[in-house]
């Protein structure tokens, strides 16, 4: 599998993470973010998009590549400042904030994909295979 397919893989298995974890929240079960899958998943995350993008052209460092870090770094530590809050409202806040982030970075793919960075056919077929899986 290549490290697009990874990447996607990471980011439908997060996306699943947040929704199970928003359920988790409203039931009370809070713990720390070290403890939740969805963090780690999220850290996994940062590092296959680190691997991807360090084959983009050199001119796209300070642009798409930098949006693209700055998205799936903000993945995993809205759910780690959610999980330090003292609240659950402000944890499924920070949650949705991170879902958001999951959102960025599936945009930039697409326009990362549209530029001719990445390889198209991989991802829309692991999406097609996995998707039913984490969406219901």
């Amino acid at each position: 599998m290549s490290h697009v397919s990874h990447l996607m893989s990471h980011v439908l298995r997060f996306t699943y993470h947040v929704l199970r974890l928003t359920y988790h929240v409203k039931m009370g079960n809070l713990k720390t973010h070290r403890d939740l899958d969805v963090w780690r998943e999220g850290i996994e995350l940062v590092v296959k998009v680190y691997e991807i993008v360090q084959k983009f052209p050199n001119e796209e460092r300070y642009s798409l590549v930098d949006q693209i870090k700055r998205s799936a770094i903000s993945i995993p530590s809205n759910i780690a400042e959610g999980a330090a809050r003292n609240s659950k409202r402000e944890f499924l806040q920070f949650s949705y904030i991170s879902l958001g982030s999951v959102s960025e970075l599936e945009t930039q793919r697409i326009i990362a994909n549209r530029l001719g960075f990445l390889d198209n056919e991989e991802i829309f077929s692991l999406i097609e295979k996995n998707g039913p899986n984490f969406w219901g």
